[in-house]
């Protein structure tokens, strides 16, 4: 790659989900019709709509798509980032125009330790419907012609290898299809946790807060039709806000 300037930067945010109920009400599982798919408290709702403002003035610049895990506590996190971008847009008179699209691929790492036997769908079934999905969503916000990297979910079992190859596969995938577009990935925190050590070399994320997020960009330069991207690089240690990480010591 030359040394010219980029003809643009794309910025990638990745997002742990707000505050989940059965985290703060040990007894919600014990009657829920879907131990495995908790809502978020109120007091996630609020944050999340927080957050997304925070996150709207960090960046500096619009996000064009959410992409969002199918679970519960993603898709109510979603809903109210989408909420606090129509906010601003309002505020400062520039219509927002995001669309959110559902990726089973940033779905919760499917094993026992985050799945507990006791709370897991009989036969691994989920229960998710797309159209039930999406209705969670703002009216009108939802892009149908997306097509998902994972059209089902991933099988259960996954091991550790497995999930970060699937984590960096589908930040990846989604970063290049639409490198001439800011986006939003709203999964848990396995998610942030697999991204920010990607992007920071030799680095492990010890922990991701609620609404814990990372903001991430690249260069993109324009080829005869098509792009090169440069590596994306953290915009700076303050935008990783709820995320803790050590450095990996080399042996």
């Amino acid at each position: 790659m030359d040394s010219t300037s980029p003809d643009f930067y794309q910025n990638v945010v990745v997002l742990r989900h707000a505050d989940r109920l059965d985290f703060s009400d040990h007894s919600w599982a014990a009657t829920a019709a879907r131990p495995w798919d908790p809502p978020l408290m109120e007091q996630g709702l609020l944050r999340a709509f927080n957050t997304g403002r925070v996150i709207m003035n960090d960046i500096g610049s619009p996000i064009h798509r959410v992409f969002v895990s199918p679970f519960l506590r993603c898709l109510q996190t979603a809903a109210q980032v989408v909420a606090a971008v129509d906010h601003v847009s309002a505020e400062t008179a520039s219509p927002s125009q995001l669309k959110v699209s559902i990726e089973y691929g940033l779905c919760e790492k499917l094993n026992h330790k985050a799945i507990p036997a006791e709370v897991a769908p009989m036969d691994w079934n989920w229960g998710f419907n797309i159209t039930d999905l999406e209705s969670i969503l703002p009216t009108g916000s939802t892009d149908h012609s997306v097509k998902p990297i994972y059209e089902e979910m991933p099988q259960f079992g996954e091991v550790p290898m497995t999930i970060r190859s699937r984590f960096q596969q589908v930040f990846k995938t989604l970063a290049d299809k639409y490198h001439s577009q800011n986006i939003m990935l709203i999964t848990h925190g396995i998610g942030v946790g697999v991204v920010v050590s990607t992007v920071l070399k030799d680095t492990r994320v010890v922990h991701v807060d609620y609404c814990g997020y990372a903001i991430l960009r690249r260069p993109i330069f324009l080829r005869r039709g098509s792009f090169v991207a440069g590596n994306f690089e953290l915009r700076s240690l303050d935008d990783t806000a709820g995320i803790k990480f050590s450095k990996l010591v080399q042996t």
